[in-house]
């Protein structure tokens, strides 16, 4: 244990009194870069709107986005899902991020749809629930999340089935 200490000392350039608030700096360093990485890459997104503002289909005369991404969190997907919202005035979005071990899923719609019946609350429940997992929420936004990231196509392409009724 002696000789571990020793060379871990030795790698982080201090002392073994001081190792382990040299190991607490570096978690802390850790984690205040990767929330610089999260906000550097909501900044590359943001630049980046008009393009997936493109990436729409119309099913049965609803504009749905359905969108996935890698490794983005949930306030990301909240706010790509509210530009989206921002620059239409009739659309419905489900956005999947997959996380490696997990998936998020993201939902909005506008008010005339929800008017309509279509519920973000029940589109991201459908979704999460094929993933292995669970959520939902408001008719006009919900969030959820599932275990399974190798089901989000499938879980994607079952909300567009309940978009067309079919």
């Amino acid at each position: 244990m002696d000789n571990l200490t020793d060379e871990l000392s030795l790698s982080m350039k201090t002392t073994k009194d001081d190792l382990i608030s040299k190991v607490n700096l570096l978690k802390k360093e850790s984690k205040e870069k990767d929330k610089e990485i999260q906000k550097l890459n909501n900044e590359i997104l943001k630049n980046n709107i008009s393009q997936i503002l493109d990436k729409y289909e119309e099913i049965n005369g609803i504009k749905l986005f359905a969108l996935k991404f890698k490794d983005k969190d949930a306030n990301s997907l909240r706010e790509i899902a509210d530009k989206i919202k921002d620059k239409n005035e009739s659309c419905a979005v489900i956005i999947a991020s997959d996380l490696g071990d997990k998936v998020l899923f993201v939902s909005a719609v506008t008010k005339d749809l929800v008017q309509k019946g279509i519920h973000a609350g029940n589109m991201v429940k459908k979704a999460a629930t094929i993933a292995g997992g669970g959520g939902g929420g408001r008719p006009d936004f919900a969030q959820a999340g599932g275990k399974n990231p190798g089901k989000t196509d499938e879980a994607i392409n079952e909300v567009k089935r309940m978009i067309s009724g079919k």
